[in-house]
């Protein structure tokens, strides 16, 4: 009698430390799925000699905008009316000899900053640009 006891006893700290590492597995599990699964953009910043000064892969969700990703992201953002003018170490000078130039998937932005819309692996490129006065 007692040895069925010690085994009842024995069965169910094991039943308890199955359980316990389950739920552990499924909760580390679930978590990398999460990660992997989110949705992400590369946004790179590059000088007027074509080098890449940063680059950065930024995961997002649904309600973010491209402006709060760059403002979370990268230091000394600023945009007006649709531009961006201040980035890292650039700022857009007075006589504009040089502006910041946005790419998505390497095509010239059509529109501001303001109104790209995030699409999962997307590539945002700003690329200080000469202004040319011919």
């Amino acid at each position: 009698m007692e040895n069925i006891y010690v085994m009842k006893k024995i069965m169910k700290k094991i039943l308890a430390v199955l359980l316990t590492l389950s739920l552990l597995l499924t909760g580390c599990s679930s978590n990398e799925e999460t990660v992997e699964d989110q949705d992400s953009i590369t946004v790179s910043y590059v000088d007027v000699e074509g080098e890449t000064v940063d680059e950065k892969e930024i995961p997002f969700d649904e309600d973010d905008t491209l402006v709060g990703l760059m403002e979370d992201n990268f230091e000394n953002v600023s945009v007006e009316y649709g531009m961006i003018m201040t980035l890292e170490d650039y700022e857009t000078p007075d006589d504009w000899s040089t502006f910041l130039c946005i790419y998505v998937d390497d095509e010239m932005s059509e529109v501001g900053i303001e109104d790209i819309e995030l699409v999962d692996g997307m590539e945002v490129s700003f690329v200080v640009t000469e202004y040319s006065y011919e």
